[in-house]
């Protein structure tokens, strides 16, 4: 009873997230690793990193770098989990904070309202699955005409299913509730639901039958001829290291992509570099889980320009940046 309370709290914590300025994590939860240092050099400069206790793949990079790296001979770390979205978004506008953690979207659209930040890194591209208890049923075009669930509120897979599924029938996207969402397909009141990982694996692991079906990246990229991939969230820096520290996003970003390289070929390593203060919310197992279907890479912001225009131009097709805009918030 107490690990199903467990996954109940985690579900209800995922799903109560809307996508505003970063999505991939909800809006409200406790703080486990506020006060967390890492590194104690007096030489270098100590950054503070928001991030989020129910985060997987676009952390691990940076937890491996600072555990099995050399990123703490270029810096200590205090880590600081935020509490809402509102006082993240808070602090990213007002420059509070060196290097955040959330969603690609999200880092543009603070930097074209003037926040002190750049986009430094992607390191999540694999999220978005369809799941469901009939398995008959596992491909998106099943649903058309129909309703289906998804969570959390305002995520970026519905912008993109609408503009890949054309048709006719489209199908009726609705926002889940929270814990409500989950519970209603552990208890069989709804088939299937849109949700990314780690909700995924926590689904898999508690509803009885329920299957993974088609993933959202890899419809994205089928339809563009490209990668199967999207640049869904990563890491920022605050613009003021650039010039007070020259050279330290440069070894940041290169240890970053040394890590992702070398989680990559050893995934299983996620799980122990994960600081045991975060494994309140995402346990080992639930880490290992996830990765059998997200991806660890982290690529230079730059260096990917061209699939985050597009991807911004359909999730924000209203406030798209221009490619000049673009270019300017990011490393």
């Amino acid at each position: 009873m107490k690990r199903l309370t467990r996954i109940l709290l985690i579900t209800a914590a995922l799903f109560s997230g809307h996508y505003l300025l970063f999505p991939i994590t909800p809006p409200v939860q406790a703080a486990p690793a506020s006060g967390l240092h890492l590194g104690n050099n007096p030489d270098l400069p100590t950054l503070t990193f928001y991030t989020s206790g129910l985060a997987t793949t676009p952390q691990l990079p940076l937890w491996y770098a600072a555990r099995k790296g050399n990123l703490l001979s270029h810096c200590n770390l205090e880590v600081k989990v935020w509490k809402t979205i509102d006082d993240l978004r808070g602090n990213v506008l007002a420059g509070k904070g060196d290097l955040w953690l959330g969603q690609t979207h999200g880092f543009v659209q603070a930097a074209r309202r003037g926040a002190p930040v750049k986009l430094l890194a992607v390191t999540a591209w694999r999220k978005f699955y369809l799941v469901s208890t009939d398995e008959t049923r596992l491909h998106f075009a099943d649903y058309q005409g129909e309703t289906l669930s998804y969570a959390p509120t305002g995520s970026p897979a519905v912008p993109i299913l609408q503009s890949i599924l054309k048709s006719d029938r489209p199908i009726r996207f609705k926002p889940g509730q929270g814990r409500q969402l989950a519970m209603l397909l552990m208890k069989g009141k709804i088939t299937a639901a849109l949700v990314p990982e780690p909700m995924v694996s926590i689904l898999t692991m508690k509803v009885p039958g329920l299957k993974v079906g088609e993933n959202v990246e890899t419809l994205y990229g089928n339809v563009r001829q490209s990668k199967p991939r999207m640049p869904i969230a990563g890491l920022a820096i605050h613009t003021k290291l650039l010039t007070q520290h020259p050279g330290l996003a440069e070894a940041i970003l290169d240890e970053l992509k040394k890590a992702g390289e070398a989680l990559a070929q050893h995934p299983e390593d996620g799980a122990a570099v994960l600081p045991e203060a975060f494994t309140r919310f995402v346990t080992p197992e639930l880490v290992t889980a996830s990765l059998k279907r997200d991806a660890i890479l982290v690529e230079r912001a730059r260096e990917v320009q061209s699939e985050l225009k597009a991807y911004l131009d359909v999730i924000l097709p209203d406030h798209a940046p221009s490619e000049a805009d673009l270019e300017a918030t990011l490393f």
